[in-house]
């Protein structure tokens, strides 16, 4: 029987979506790409994806294929939704481009969990120190001596995200000192005092929705 034959209500609703969507079945095979999916994944037309893994895509982003398949199985465990951050050369861009991929399971009449369909929208980039301009607010970044470098907001910006400073020391490359050393000088800029403070601080502005521009590399993470 063909694969995507138990698919067909996904497939039918997602189709002619105006965004990539696709499916995977299970066991991370795919199933199903809209054809804004295709370009996204800069996969050929001529390309059978039905019952392929990531990794036999003749694709460049292959070459993630561990941490996709990874993240479908989270996706598949939780029972719920889960979001990613994908950098990669996507639509065939020159240079990485970082896009957050929403994957959701899906579950036949028997509230089993035959796959998941995801699909992947550009992330919301900012530096920093123009957000003032573009939410009109000075109560985070401001021109002055106080201001929080765009290596700090990296910081507080996964911190923000749930990622322990040994994880934030991993994806930035540096000391967990210097995590420690850019946590605390925010703290004083801003004069707070823990991390449910700078939470509070930064979703109330809705800075935490900007990722900032130099964590992104060819790769995936949790957001």
């Amino acid at each position: 029987m063909c694969l995507a034959n138990a698919f067909d209500n996904a497939i039918t609703f997602i189709e002619k979506l105006n965004e990539p969507w696709g499916i995977k079945d299970a066991e991370s095979r795919h199933v199903y790409l809209n054809p804004l999916a295709r370009r996204y994944t800069n996969t050929p037309n001529n390309f059978t994806i039905e019952g392929k893994l990531d990794v036999e895509f003749p694709a460049d982003w292959h070459e993630l294929h561990d941490d996709l398949i990874k993240h479908d199985k989270i996706t598949i465990n939780k029972k719920g939704s889960v979001s990613v951050l994908e950098v990669h050369h996507w639509n065939g861009a020159s240079k990485p481009t970082p896009y957050i991929s929403d994957k959701i399971p899906l579950y036949d009449r028997d509230s089993n969990c035959i796959g998941i369909i995801w699909n992947a929208k550009p992330a919301p980039i900012i530096n920093p120190i123009l957000s003032v301009f573009k939410n009109n607010n000075s109560s985070i970044f401001s021109h002055t001596r106080d201001e929080i470098t765009e290596k700090e907001h990296a910081v507080i910006w996964l911190i923000i995200q749930g990622y322990a400073r040994t994880e934030i020391s991993d994806i930035l490359n540096i000391s967990s000192s210097t995590v420690k050393s850019r946590l605390h000088s925010v703290f004083q800029k801003k004069s707070i005092f823990n991390i449910k403070q700078l939470r509070e601080l930064y979703i109330n502005n809705g800075i935490d929705s900007y990722i900032p521009s130099s964590i992104l590399s060819n790769g995936l993470l949790f957001i």
